[in-house]
């Protein structure tokens, strides 16, 4: 907090009438320059406004205009000095009482891993042209991804050659593994049989895919002792999550018809792939290589980037792959799915069989299956963007 205030000088450091030559001549203090001011008022100097501050070196006009030295000339506290040679500065405080701004201090910032921490805002964070690719999932925006990830001179001469490796392909859990929405459902089962539990049925295991176990069993499933207690509903989040991950491991892998022909063929044009996973790394690693999949995808987004939701996922896998959402093309079985690309700015394909065509009509491509798509097919998708 500012201290007791001196009048000095202002430039030669000489003082003013009445004091020893190079001495600052030093108030009583804070209340004591309140008291002139008021004084200054009362006798119909210039209105001095109580939330102005002057700065630690006021020119002298500044000084005479505010009425504050005359002010305190009248309350008898300073005699008659020049003020065209002195200057405010506040001293260290000398002995006395302490104003108490303590209520005033900013906060300190969360430290790293605590509550908030990760969504402090980083000045560093616009400090160059790239920046947004290092914001969390959930400070992403598709436009400005659009104009960031836009090929530079030396891709664009590249994609002029070899037009399709331009354009990136986004590939959703569901549509490339078969099984897993028996495997989901089956864990569900599972949990309520040993807890003796209403049995969901699989429309309503479908909806709380990618869900949180506690959000399902009170949002859809309504089971009555995790509505009357949370503590029980994490207890039968935490059971989901230990027969889900056993019966994961045992779970026998495989790809879905035409998966493994449309990643060869994107692989021998050298277009890149992502796999965009529900699982961890490890987990997703060893249901890949099971699936005979391995170096079909050269880049795989997992719970370890942080994305909470499929739009979120489909924007980290854009700056994994280095393209802009509005040239990548993300396969989708579900419509919820689809409205989530779209969302993105991407390029749809929705595979239906588990949803029929009619619903996903907002799509840009709908297949009944991925033996169905061709090369020239991911070509007419992307027809209204010049390849460059």
């Amino acid at each position: 907090a500012p201290a007791p205030a001196a009048l000095e000088p202002y430039g030669s450091g000489r003082s003013g009438a009445g004091s020893a030559p190079g001495m600052p001549l030093v108030l009583p203090g804070r209340n004591e320059l309140a008291s002139g001011a008021a004084a200054a008022v009362a006798s119909g100097a210039q209105r001095v406004s109580s939330s102005s501050r002057l700065p630690s070196a006021t020119p002298p006009s500044r000084l005479h205009q505010s009425g504050v030295l005359r002010g305190l000339r009248r309350a008898g506290r300073v005699g008659r000095v020049d003020s065209s040679r002195l200057r405010v500065v506040f001293l260290p405080n000398g002995g006395g009482e302490r104003d108490d701004l303590s209520d005033l201090d900013v906060p300190a910032l969360p430290r790293k891993g605590e509550y908030g921490g990760a969504t402090q805002f980083d000045p560093n964070d616009y400090a160059d042209y790239a920046s947004a690719l290092r914001l969390p999932p959930d400070r992403l925006r598709a436009g400005d991804l659009n104009e960031v990830l836009m090929p530079d001179h030396y891709d664009r001469l590249r994609f002029s050659v070899s037009p399709l490796q331009g354009f990136g392909v986004l590939f959703k859990w569901e549509v490339v593994f078969n099984g897993t929405r028996e495997l989901w459902h089956e864990a569900w089962q599972e949990v309520a049989e040993s807890h003796s539990l209403p049995v969901p049925d699989e429309d309503e295991t479908d909806r709380v895919v990618g869900h949180r176990p506690e959000m399902a069993m009170t949002k859809v499933f309504r089971w009555k002792p995790a509505l009357d207690d949370w503590g029980e509903a994490l207890s039968l989040a935490y059971d989901f999550q230990d027969v889900y991950n056993r019966r994961l491991r045992e779970h026998n892998f495989t790809a879905n018809p035409g998966v493994e022909r449309l990643l060869q063929l994107l692989n021998e044009y050298e277009v890149p792939c992502c796999l965009c996973s529900r699982l961890d790394n490890a987990s997703t690693y060893d249901a890949v290589e099971r699936a005979g999949l391995t170096g079909h995808f050269q880049k795989w987004v997992t719970i370890e980037d942080g994305a909470e939701t499929d739009g979120q996922g489909y924007l980290v896998a854009c700056i994994k792959l280095h393209r802009p959402p509005s040239r990548c093309l993300i396969f989708e079985d579900e419509p919820k799915g689809v409205t989530a690309a779209k969302e993105a700015l991407a390029k749809v394909a929705a595979v239906s069989g588990r949803h029929p065509a009619y619903e996903m009509m907002h799509a840009d491509l709908r297949l009944l299956s991925l033996d169905d798509l061709t090369l020239m097919s991911i070509k007419e998708v992307f027809a209204d963007i010049e390849a460059r």
